[in-house]
């Protein structure tokens, strides 16, 4: 490993905190590194953005990829990531740590700050949309739509989530897969561009292919009934990460659990 690399004091920490040796930084590394190269191919499009729910859309994607690849959830995965993405020492990169920061948590959560604040301190510009973030996000309604046919005819459910921030509105769309244990199948992001339009054609019967009821659920009832499909994703993807980077649909949707999660707890 590169000796400015191995020296960062995030590699380190990581490295330290899981026993681990040189070859396992090394193996975290291989993996890691194409995803912080395609990472950094993408992240000047955050800069210009203007609703904060694009970028957090884009991290909560960028970071599912880096959960796919073997031992992407351990801290030296992340830790290499952070440093690999911040070293760029541009607003892009600035942009992406930030965007990316909205769903960690523990040791992920404090690489991703630690690098966000030396581009801070070095006088790298935040994000045009960086202070909108810091509004608060608040719950406004949750559907369920059920049944839906897709999938050459296989039974799944949708649930719909709403929130607000500072007056924009955007939207989750969770899709249940009952083929298996019920697993997420799939999610969509809906920013307040696209939001508000959908919404009409999903309240009125017209949003899917197949007919389908709409029924409007008490929030706290919503959010408890995600914890069961969201806890047979993350099931699969401890034991088969492979099989969502394979796939188009499930590709995103680790991260953008994260990020539905992160909207649910700030709007306890």
């Amino acid at each position: 490993m590169e000796p400015n690399l191995r020296a960062h004091l995030c590699v380190e920490h990581a490295m330290a905190s899981g026993n681990l040796s040189e070859a396992d930084a090394e193996a975290a590394l291989a993996a890691v590194r194409p995803v912080a190269e395609k990472a950094l191919g993408a992240a000047p499009q955050l800069l210009n953005l203007a609703d904060p729910f694009e970028a957090e859309v884009q991290g909560a994607v960028v970071f599912s990829e880096l959960l796919c690849v073997p031992g992407g959830e351990d801290a030296i995965s992340v830790a290499l990531f952070s440093v690999l993405i911040g070293r760029q020492d541009d607003a892009a990169a600035s942009a992406l740590l930030r965007a990316v920061e909205v769903i960690a948590s523990g040791p992920a959560q404090r690489y991703i700050a630690a690098e966000m604040e030396r581009l801070d301190q070095a006088g790298v510009p935040a994000p045009p949309w960086e202070p909108l973030l810091a509004d608060p996000v608040s719950p406004v309604t949750a559907w369920s739509c059920s049944p839906v046919l897709e999938s050459g005819g296989a039974p799944h459910s949708l649930m719909a989530f709403e929130f607000d921030r500072a007056g924009a509105v955007h939207g989750f769309m969770v899709h249940r897969d009952f083929r298996g244990d019920g697993s997420i199948g799939k999610i969509s992001a809906i920013p307040d561009i696209g939001w508000r339009s959908f919404r009409k054609f999903l309240l009125s019967g017209e949003a899917l292919e197949e007919p389908y009821a709409i029924e409007e659920l008490d929030w706290d009832a919503a959010v408890d009934h995600f914890d069961e499909p969201r806890a047979a994703m993350r099931e699969h993807l401890r034991r088969d990460p492979a099989r969502f980077a394979a796939d188009a649909d499930l590709a995103g949707v680790p991260g953008l659990t994260l990020l539905l999660e992160a909207h649910m707890a700030a709007s306890m």
